[in-house]
């Protein structure tokens, strides 16, 4: 199976483990690019391609996969919502959970299928030993963690969770905290 993969960040084409990895063309040359694929799968209605995608549908033979995550897009966009209606059966939807974006397809009588998101259990288990690998593995010396297992992304409410850091920190009458993101490392003291 031949993967391609396009991003906006790509400046050079590059291969990696099997993947291609490509600079993702903008309006009608996204169109263009999409020619002769079997099938592409867009991360997220909030992307910018998804309204390129949708309004070219006539243009575009591959299947298409998109996942939801949380339906922002669309239901900020009531116009590319009717053209997703309207061509349901040109979509594979995929979710993270049975959240708003699960119901507002099921409401729709969209077809979804749930892929849960998912962490090593072997290093996120709730016992003493695991706590302190974790914390020697980071050099964490604070007494509380907020531990973010999420990409960052617009929608998950993330950029909340210092506020509530801050909150707990201040009921337990202490100021420390670590709030950590998936390649990032937040302190606060």
């Amino acid at each position: 199976i031949d993967v391609t993969c396009f991003g906006y960040n790509v400046e050079h084409p590059t291969e990696r483990n099997g993947v291609i990895y490509k600079k993702c063309q903008r309006n009608n040359a996204l169109v263009k690019q999409v020619q002769g694929f079997d099938h592409i799968m867009i991360y997220s209605d909030s992307c910018w391609c998804w309204k390129t995608i949708l309004t070219n549908l006539d243009n575009i033979t591959c299947g298409i996969s998109i996942s939801l995550v949380g339906m922002y897009g669309m239901t900020e966009n009531q116009d590319l919502f009717k053209i997703f209606k309207e061509n349901k059966k040109r979509f594979k939807v995929i979710t993270h959970s049975k959240y708003i974006d699960y119901q507002k397809c099921f409401e729709e009588g969209i077809g979804v299928t749930i892929i849960p998101n998912g962490i090593d259990l072997n290093e996120f288990k709730s016992n003493r030993d695991c706590r302190e690998n974790f914390r020697k593995k980071y050099s964490i010396k604070t007494e509380y963690i907020i531990l973010n297992i999420a990409n960052y992304f617009y929608g998950k409410k993330n950029e909340y969770l210092a506020d509530i850091g801050l909150e707990l920190a201040e009921k337990r009458g202490k100021k420390d905290f670590i709030l950590f993101y998936p390649e990032k490392l937040i302190k606060n003291k």
